[in-house]
């Protein structure tokens, strides 16, 4: 995404809780909000960075931009992104 950068931005955010055409629309900080669509298999599987311990790690596609993103959520907040297990 432009201006970003491969590293983990931690970031105080909200989620919207209604959901458009499948769309999560993510309150990332003060100043950006980001239009996720979640992944058929959200859970990341990949290497790299981990999240902060306790913290969920999902996938999701950038409506606008088409960047893929990994979001590090707590266990109880997956379902505000469409995620109904893990």
């Amino acid at each position: 995404m432009p201006g970003e950068s491969g590293r983990w931005k931690y970031r105080r955010s909200a989620v919207d809780r209604l959901r458009l055409d499948d769309v999560v629309t993510l309150h990332h900080g003060t100043k950006d909000t980001l239009r996720l669509r979640m992944d058929a298999d959200p859970y990341w599987q990949g290497s790299g960075p981990r999240p902060r311990q306790g913290l969920i790690m999902l996938v999701a596609t950038v409506v606008d931009s088409g960047a893929r993103v990994v979001v590090a959520v707590p266990p109880g907040e997956v379902v505000r992104f469409g995620v109904d297990t893990f």
